[in-house]
């Protein structure tokens, strides 16, 4: 009897399959092949495409959906002169820190509630926890959608949130809970809920369902979603202001990626403009990470600046926690110039590769300050809050000044053609998108995670009630801001001596801190850029990965055994190290044996998946794989003589 082998191809399943991703396909035979008692399979060779790995190629199997959620901030350093006060005390103080673009919320209505945070101690939820809900049947998949959250606002109007909740593998090497932070002010008599693609209800008002092996496990309970203490928390203030998000959504098309073809594409699309709807000075660019406010403002609850710490400043008395938030909302007074609107955002959203470490890194998420045509660090002589009634009796702050303004990310999703949720930002590019690690707010995230808050407890004099955003830990640059680098070379004066000021080699007076006259500037040549972590290129060349599973999906089955499984279809175990002219191979020596018993069986049809070592299917190879199978008839029975 005659043996056979088997090819399974890729490249020509791709022509049948075409949405299947790369290691993933089946193959129909046209001859049937019977299968009878003593028969063995074996998997006699494998090829598998690792060119695009070998040649540092990142491949983009289908066209990518990205969407990066933001909030646009200003840096309280510009000229006193041109801002608006709404403190009590009415006058406006340059403190050098981050402020958040923010509309103020009408509370009257008393019905005003928002979500408890992920670094919340109380309460069920603790943020929104999505849960393995299926952690009985082996190794099973989870995750790997968009969730959303539907919401009524102050204002009547029904509004979202969107998270991107990773897709996991149930294993000793994943995790079962993933926390989501939604900060939304919600009207508690609306209907507030949670679902999954195709209108699926996570979180109804009663028991949770579930989606994708998914849920939102409330710790076995949700009755008194979303209006009870466990879950909210009520907004009562006298002045409650919500961070301003934004979103800007561009397309990568599939391909196969060098990184720096890769971070010029993404570049191309995050900045683009176009001519579309301008209206001057309001818009003069219809891409979102860059705002324009019109001046003056008229709308008496919109374009508020807003710091995001409890504390506006760390170096503060700690029992002085002010209502502190100013605006652009009249024109200054003779001499200074007429304003038309005012920048804020990003004027630059730029991601580069470094070759040294062989990382992605965003350069810029921001504005840089400018003096002159020169991107501008330096310093500049502010003032800080204290306990002083009167703000002229703050005390003055030395400042450093490395941007204009720029933005926080709050959230970043990739979704490819077909729907399919992607590891695009974590994976590919190596971002630490992370909300929790081991059980606390992961402060390493790209993603600035934040809440609404209460400042103070107790309304009195200059420090009324505020409601405002907070963030879960202080943002820094290099993690989540982009900024002009600065380093012992910036304190040099680089002015000669005059009659008016102190050149080099001398330190300039700065003069006072609401004046621009009051900088110390220096041209700035790079910044301190956002570093990811390792990504699919530095992950395929690293030792921890040290093979590929070949998995087999027909009429029989093998046993591969860990520790949490019995992966009864796995046929080969392929070293990454057998690597010749870009493609990885292994022969019969890499192979399970399975031996058939019991009643004649038909092959027709085989379902290949090529995994990695997590079991995970292999994102760093290419279309051109082939995996061939032999079956090994068995030598016909000899009757033994009586």
């Amino acid at each position: 009897m005659s043996n056979y082998v088997i090819e399974c191809k890729n490249k020509s399943a791709k022509e049948l399959q075409p949405n299947e991703p790369n290691g993933q396909f089946t193959t129909n035979i046209q001859d049937k092949i019977t299968l009878e008692e003593g028969d063995s399979i074996i998997m006699k060779s494998a090829f598998i495409d690792t060119q695009a790995s070998s040649n540092q190629k990142i491949i983009i199997e289908k066209d990518l959906t990205l969407t990066m959620e933001f909030v646009p901030y200003l840096m309280n350093q510009f000229n006193a002169d041109y801002q608006t006060s709404n403190t009590l005390s009415g006058q406006n103080i340059n403190d050098g820190l981050p402020y958040l673009l923010c509309n103020e919320v009408d509370t009257s209505s008393g019905n005003l509630r928002t979500l408890n945070p992920a670094a919340s101690t109380t309460g069920k939820n603790n943020g929104v926890s999505f849960f393995c809900s299926n952690t009985n049947s082996g190794e099973v998949s989870w995750g790997g959608f968009i969730a959303t959250l539907h919401y009524v606002d102050a204002e009547g109007q029904n509004r979202t949130q969107t998270r991107q909740i990773p897709s996991f593998k149930f294993n000793a090497n994943n995790p079962t809970e993933y926390t989501a932070n939604f900060p939304a002010i919600f009207d508690s008599t609306g209907v507030t809920k949670i679902t999954a693609p195709n209108g699926v209800i996570l979180a109804p008002q009663g028991q949770a369902t579930s989606f994708n092996n998914t849920q939102i496990d409330f710790f076995g309970d949700s009755t008194g979603w979303p209006n009870s203490d466990d879950f909210s928390r009520a907004i009562t203030a006298d002045k409650t202001f919500e961070a301003q998000q934004f979103t800007r959504t561009i397309t990568i098309k599939a391909g196969n990626y060098d990184p720096n073809d890769l971070k010029d594409t993404f570049n191309r699309e995050a900045e683009k403009v176009t001519d579309n709807n301008l209206v001057f000075p309001s818009n003069l660019t219809d891409n979102n990470f860059l705002q324009q406010l019109t001046i003056p403002i008229t709308d008496p609850k919109k374009h508020f600046f807003v710091n995001p710490t409890a504390s506006r400043d760390l170096d503060m008395d700690t029992n002085a926690e002010f209502d502190y938030r100013f605006r652009y909302a009249t024109q200054p007074a003779n001499p200074l110039p007429t304003l038309n609107a005012l920048l804020v955002g990003a004027s630059q959203v730029t991601l580069t590769w470094e070759e040294s470490t062989q990382t992605f890194e965003f350069e810029y998420l921001h504005m840089p300050f400018y003096s002159g045509e020169n991107e501008a660090i330096g310093y500049f002589q502010g003032k800080k809050f204290s306990n002083a009634v009167d703000p002229a009796n703050y005390a003055s702050v030395l400042r450093t000044v490395n941007r204009n303004s720029g933005v926080l990310f709050t959230e970043l999703q990739a979704v490819d053609s077909d729907g399919a949720t992607s590891h695009f930002w974590d994976r590919i590019l190596g971002f630490d998108l992370r909300p929790k690690v081991n059980g606390k707010v992961n402060e390493d995230s790209i993603l600035f995670q934040f809440s609404h808050e209460i400042n103070y407890d107790i309304s009195t004099g200059a420090r009324p009630i505020v409601f405002k955003p907070s963030g879960l830990y202080i943002p820094q640059i290099g993690k989540q801001f982009t900024a002009g680098y600065q380093g012992i070379d910036t304190t040099v004066t680089k002015k000669d001596i005059s009659a008016t000021q102190a050149g080099f080699p001398f330190v300039n007076d700065f003069g006072s801190g609401g004046n621009n006259s009051g900088f110390d500037l220096s041209t700035a040549l790079k910044t301190t850029p956002i570093s990811a972590g390792k990504n699919i290129l530095t992950t395929a060349d690293s030792s921890n990965f040290g093979y590929y599973l070949v998995e087999v999906i027909s009429n029989f089955q093998t046993n591969l055994i860990n520790e949490t499984s019995n992966m009864r279809s796995t046929m080969g175990i392929v070293s990454r190290y057998y690597v010749k002219d870009s493609y990885t191979s292994a022969g019969e020596e890499a192979s399970l044996l399975y031996t058939h018993k019991g009643e004649p069986m038909i092959l027709s049809s085989f379902n290949i998946r090529i995994k990695d070592s997590d079991r995970e299917l292999a994102t760093d190879i290419g279309v051109d794989s082939t995996v061939f199978l032999q079956v090994v008839k068995a030598n016909p029975s000899i009757s033994k003589k009586n």
